[in-house]
């Protein structure tokens, strides 16, 4: 039915769940959880829709698991089996004919059934048919799959274990899911990183100077375009803040304006009153006139003493 209604997408979706669960101690995602692993092409609505309606996963509250249990199938590294007991049968009796009773299977690992049907309540029973060779095969490679993935590295997962400190879990600390007032508050204090986005700005020293207030420009800008769900970890931080001020961009180009208007409130230029005479002898004066001692400040360069008015005109 996936693969009728949903094609290739819908069934992409749906290994790209079973790889998440798979990374989980307990096999199991909550559905806040979605909002962590969505990416281009595996929106969380998307992923929402496929795991509701296809009964392909079990839904407890606000966690899902996989309806299907990958681990009944054995890994070809290891060469283990995981037992599972196959359900007993009973003689079936033929018409004229003695009773037949169908052997126990022989094979280390049992030949379960993966055939779904949907009983009346919604739920999954496993009927009692043979695996082929062929299925086996494929789970274990599915299975085999989500094992290399656990232990990759430099791929560390995005929906770290529940109940594992982020150490224990082998995650890099720029890997690890955070509040993101948190990971933007916990960039600013990696000053070679600081260094480098100012350098790449265009404007350096403004930006330098002017650090705190230009995270503060942007936080606005994030929480305005409501990009925020886009900062998980302290890597998505500076990978959006560094985009956000690199020279060329729009966004940029407007913090810079914001930051000169700022540093010039901030730090207004005190004018020289008397600017506008020059001092001769001790003697204010303008155009080679000798201004009173009790006049006030020339207000500008065309204007002229009067003698009788005491004013400037």
């Amino acid at each position: 039915a996936l693969n009728d209604q949903e094609g290739a997408k819908g069934y992409g979706t749906y290994m790209y769940l079973i790889e998440y669960l798979y990374r989980q101690d307990d096999n199991r995602l909550s559905f806040q959880d979605l909002r962590g692993i969505q990416r281009k092409g595996y929106s969380k609505p998307y992923m929402e829709r496929i795991i509701r309606n296809f009964n392909l996963f079990r839904i407890n509250g606000e966690y899902f698991e996989s309806i299907i249990n990958f681990e009944a199938t054995y890994s070809s590294r290891s060469g283990r089996t995981i037992q599972q007991s196959a359900p007993q049968t009973t003689p079936e009796v033929y018409p004229q004919s003695t009773p037949e009773v169908h052997p126990e299977p022989t094979q280390e690992v049992p030949q379960l059934s993966a055939q779904l049907s949907s009983s009346p309540e919604g739920e999954i029973t496993l009927k009692n048919s043979e695996l082929s060779q062929n299925e086996v095969a494929k789970n274990a490679h599915i299975k085999e799959k989500i094992r290399e993935e656990k232990k990759r590295e430099d791929i560390p997962p995005i929906v770290p274990p529940r109940g594992t400190a982020a150490a224990a879990a082998g995650i890099h600390p720029n890997r690890v899911v955070k509040p993101w007032q948190v990971c933007v508050e916990e960039m600013q204090h990696e000053e070679s990183w600081v260094e480098m986005v100012c350098m790449h700005s265009g404007y350096g020293g403004l930006l330098k100077r002017n650090f705190a207030e230009a995270v503060k420009f942007f936080v606005s800008h994030a929480v305005t375009y409501d990009t925020t769900s886009e900062i998980l970890t302290l890597h998505d931080a500076k990978r959006y803040f560094a985009n956000y001020t690199r020279l060329g961009q729009v966004t940029s180009d407007k913090l810079k304006e914001y930051l000169l208007k700022h540093e010039k409130e901030q730090h207004p230029t005190e004018e020289d009153p008397y600017r506008f005479e020059v001092k001769v002898n001790g003697k204010r004066t303008y155009l080679g006139i000798v201004i009173p001692d009790d006049a006030p400040p020339r207000p500008h360069d065309k204007a002229f003493w009067n003698n009788e008015l005491k004013i400037w005109l």
